[in-house]
């Protein structure tokens, strides 16, 4: 999700978001696209924890865990020793992403009216060190996490099956 493919090169060059409605417009673009992926991130999270307790320790742990305020500090607490094929580092590096990923960039958009990101507001020059690298980065953790929980899944069976 780099910003040049959000925004056409000539608004690019004239991007100036407080002066003119087009920059406006370009600064609420870029601030939905961001959110978006944020929060499909964040759904994939709590996806992973509900599979992750049903498949390890059954139906008891996923009422456990929905019971939960916070599902992630319960998650990470249970599963500090690992499971199957994910060992207690990459548990602990998994959490530590996490919790660095809500505290940059999750905000209450996702339980209600929210707030724009002052990010979003930047100039041209300052995008080449924007939201974008970081949130690529928690995607790697999450990409290796997740392929380590479901290594020993089966490739022959689906939903539909």
């Amino acid at each position: 999700m780099e910003n040049k493919y959000l925004v056409p090169d000539i608004a690019r060059m004239n991007y100036r978001p407080y002066e003119n409605l087009q920059s406006f417009s370009i600064a609420l673009r870029r601030s939905r696209s961001a959110f978006s992926l944020i929060a499909r991130i964040r759904s994939v999270w709590d996806k992973t924890f509900l599979w992750v307790a049903m498949v390890t320790e059954g139906a008891d742990l996923v009422r456990r865990l929905q019971g939960q305020r916070s599902k992630r500090r319960f998650f990470f607490t249970h599963f500090a020793a690992g499971f199957d094929d994910v060992t207690p580092e990459m548990v602990a590096l998994a959490s530590d992403a996490l919790t660095k990923f809500e505290q940059d960039f999750r905000t209450p958009e996702l339980h209600g009216f929210g707030n724009i990101r002052g990010w979003a507001f930047d100039s041209p020059s300052d995008w080449l060190s924007q939201h974008s690298s970081d949130l690529m980065g928690h995607w790697a953790v999450l990409s290796e996490f997740l392929f380590a929980v479901f290594a020993k899944s089966s490739t022959q069976w689906s939903s539909f099956d």
